[in-house]
């Protein structure tokens, strides 16, 4: 499968990943740069917390 515009790529692909494997499309859609970066930092965070 071959997509001409990144959005139909993105949106394929998120498509699959909600429809076949579960995940919760809110997570995907669109994020900001400051949500992406604010998210990194919790699970990091989160897997040091967790490895004590």
């Amino acid at each position: 499968m071959t997509f001409e515009q990144e959005a139909a790529f993105e949106a394929a692909l998120i498509n699959l990943l909600t429809e076949k494997y579960g995940w919760e499309p809110e997570i995907l859609r669109y994020k900001k740069e400051e949500d992406l970066i604010q998210n990194w930092n919790a699970n990091c965070k989160f897997k040091l917390d967790t490895q004590r």
